[in-house]
């Protein structure tokens, strides 16, 4: 049996329609930023958990935006943050039930360039998603 798909991308207009990225203050680096906008949906293994989200790719950091919501015991959500093949940054977010959101800024405000890529993966009970990758136009 086919497990279901771990791995979805939402367009943009939709995150925006779900109120995902919301035009809220934002840092300078952010602001100045002319990289569109990436949207996520990624599941655990067997889809015990999921995370849907957001990011606004900045000019030293990144926002992300979304939630994290588990469907079968705990399930956390793990960030990291890459300036080519160099990892500058990790993050995660947990839930043991209900919707968690998260809203939080992840890269390296002294690293000139920033992140050009955000690796996102869910775990649950049964096991990691597959890793997601959101790359920076």
């Amino acid at each position: 049996m086919r497990k279901p798909s771990t791995i979805c991308s939402l367009s943009a207009a939709a995150a925006l329609a779900m109120g995902m990225l919301t035009a809220g203050p934002a840092s300078a680096d952010v602001r100045a930023a002319a990289w569109p906008n990436d949207t996520y949906y990624v599941c655990a293994d067997y889809c015990d958990g999921a995370t849907q989200g957001g990011v606004v790719w900045g000019n030293r950091t990144s926002k992300l935006q979304g939630w994290v919501e588990a469907y079968n015991g705990t399930t956390t959500v793990y960030f990291d943050a890459f300036a080519g093949s160099t990892k500058v940054d990790s993050d995660s977010r947990t839930s043991s039930g209900p919707v968690v959101p998260y809203n939080f800024y992840i890269g390296d405000p002294d690293r000139p360039g920033g992140v050009d890529r955000i690796r996102v993966q869910v775990c649950a009970p049964r096991g990691c998603g597959e890793q997601f990758n959101l790359i920076r136009d």
